[in-house]
């Protein structure tokens, strides 16, 4: 069975100069993950544009994704962007219905380049009134 990642941006990053998007798409580069710049008239270097993050093939490669320095990358975005941060919502599923070949979560990169993983709990049962 086969095993995929699907990973979305929930919004764009506004505003986001082509030399800064050249540079994220360069760090991004085997992670899995890929960026799109819209709205964007032309190539020179302030030239602005919204930027799109997602991840298509398939695959999401943690640990180069923060090695790359992607996050940090990302962080500065944000910051010049005035966006405290962008989630990422995530897709896990195999080619074949299976028990546990689907499930998901989300993560966040903030502005000051971090990565944050959401926490899922499920509220405890409350008890009935007898």
């Amino acid at each position: 069975m086969n095993h995929y990642t699907n990973v979305t941006a929930q919004e764009v990053i506004p505003g986001v100069q082509v030399n800064d998007y050249n540079e994220l798409v360069e760090k991004l580069e085997g992670t899995g993950l890929e960026a799109e710049l819209w709205n964007c008239e032309g190539k020179g270097k302030n030239e602005k544009g919204d930027l799109y993050i997602f991840g298509e093939a398939g695959h999401f490669d943690e640990e180069l994704f923060i090695e790359s320095g992607a996050v940090e990358c990302i962080g500065r975005i944000l910051k010049k962007s005035k966006k405290s941060y962008i989630q990422l919502g995530m897709a896990f599923y195999g080619d074949k219905a299976r028990p546990d070949t689907c499930d998901g979560t989300a993560i966040r990169i903030t502005s000051d380049g971090d990565l944050v993983w959401a926490e899922r709990v499920w509220p405890e049962k409350k008890k009935k009134k007898k």
